[in-house]
């Protein structure tokens, strides 16, 4: 550990917008920025905003990739940045994980992806795995900013808070 004053950065995926910029489309981060909505754009501009969309989809937020896109177009390098994060991740769960919960985590960063837009239940987890094992890999990769955590609201009044949906994950 460093000795003295530390300052932590933090970062994130590229937003679209972000992604655009990149890609040095700075008039269409500017008409996105200040629409209208009751303006409906262009078809050609549509058009041009669902394949950058595409783009964007498929060579993610992650910096290195999108600046490798941006240079190369080449997907195949694209995706051997992709593989080099996810394995730099999977090294360092046996480094942040208890010893007893590197399985664990390893086994739901491998399931969640496939569980993206479905609410996650512990009873749906392949094989005989009980939630108090699970629960703990959970949050760790909730705690490292791998998998982030959506609470169900119904939104009908302040605070928000309020109106969780605490149903009980199975």
């Amino acid at each position: 550990m460093p000795v003295g004053r530390v300052s932590s950065l933090y970062m994130y995926p590229l937003s679209f917008l972000e992604f655009l910029a990149a890609k040095n489309e700075a008039l269409l981060v500017e008409m996105i920025v200040e629409h209208e909505d009751a303006t409906p754009v262009s078809e050609p501009v549509h058009q041009k905003l669902l394949h950058l969309l595409g783009e964007y989809f498929a060579v993610g937020g992650m910096p290195e990739a999108v600046a490798c896109w941006c240079e190369s177009g080449d997907m195949r390098k694209c995706a051997a940045i992709h593989r080099a994060i996810v394995d730099t991740y999977r090294q360092d769960f046996n480094k942040y994980a208890q010893e007893s919960q590197g399985k664990y985590v390893e086994l739901l960063f491998n399931l969640i992806p496939a569980r993206l837009s479905k609410r996650f239940k512990f009873s749906e987890v392949p094989g005989e795995y009980r939630k108090r094992d699970l629960q703990p890999a959970l949050e760790l990769l909730v705690k490292a900013g791998v998998v982030h955590k959506i609470i169900h609201s119904s939104g009908a009044g302040i605070p928000l808070g309020r109106r969780q949906n605490r149903i009980r994950s199975s």
